[in-house]
């Protein structure tokens, strides 16, 4: 199957139509008791990535930002030959309850035109597991899937996927 390129507005009118079915699912999945969960995961995840690339969207790069460990700052201040305080001078803040590191702008700035990642071999934590579909403990991350469906392609279908096998319904019922 060829990946197709994401129409970011049509993904967003999407969402929309689906948040009110998808939303309380995910929010309230653990309270179900479903078996072979972790095998449901990870087809879903593997059909999802069959269809959707990353690179073709980038709408995570563009809306959100990721969190920025000292590890993270070490690594890419010491790959763009800055100290750790130019580094976190010129690129980042903290969070809104002053407890993480943040990017100051979005769409971020080390997101190239091309929609690839300019430090990419170095990037945080958090863009590497992004979007966290395969986590390992998938059941006590929902909120953070609640959250990424209104920005990521991929969390949006992984969830309606999952839906769709576990109910056995349709999201949008015609």
């Amino acid at each position: 199957m060829k990946k197709k390129s994401i129409n970011i507005k049509a993904f967003h009118a999407e969402y929309k139509k689906k948040k009110k079915v998808l939303g309380p699912f995910i929010k309230n999945i653990h309270r179900r008791k479903i078996k072979g969960l972790r095998t449901l995961v990870n087809s879903s995840s593997d059909a999802v990535w069959k269809e959707i690339d990353c690179t073709r969207c980038a709408n995570c790069c563009k809306q959100m930002t990721p969190t920025f460990t000292a590890t993270d700052i070490k690594r890419v201040s010491t790959y763009l030959n800055m100290n750790r305080q130019e580094f976190i001078a010129k690129y980042l803040e903290k969070d809104e309850e002053g407890k993480e590191w943040i990017n100051k702008k979005r769409p971020c700035q080390f997101l190239g035109n091309d929609n690839l990642c300019t430090i990419y071999e170095v990037r945080p934590y958090d863009c590497k597991g992004f979007p966290h579909l395969r986590h390992t403990r998938w059941l006590d991350q929902r909120q953070v899937f609640e959250t990424n469906m209104e920005y990521c392609p991929a969390t949006l279908k992984m969830i309606e996927m999952m839906y769709e096998m576990i109910t056995g319904n349709s999201v949008i019922h015609k």
